[in-house]
């Protein structure tokens, strides 16, 4: 399945959706290498109609709950940099 988000008529970016989705209870990841263009892909295959229904449930939640539309993650090359400092940090404090 492919989801095209428009920003302004979702009231959120790809990106953001991904991660709401994401940090929700079940756990629900998205392929989003085209984020960054409005686009998020979903491999639905191994999902039954309870699995399916649910998924749309939380899709048509996080559209509802309000939030602002040009929320973007971290470059990849920063989320990286914050990673190895993280780990760096954890080696110090050891």
């Amino acid at each position: 399945v492919i989801l095209t988000i428009n920003p302004e008529r979702a009231g959120l970016t790809a990106h953001a959706l991904a991660g709401v989705l994401d940090a929700g209870t079940p756990r629900i990841l998205l392929r989003s290498l085209y984020a960054d263009q409005g686009i998020l892909q979903m491999d639905v295959r191994r999902l039954d109609e309870a699995g399916l229904k649910l998924v749309c449930a939380r899709i048509i939640d996080a559209l509802k709950a309000p939030r602002g539309a040009n929320t973007r993650p971290p470059a990849p090359a920063d989320q990286a940099a914050e990673a190895v400092l993280g780990w760096l940090a954890e080696r110090r404090d050891a």
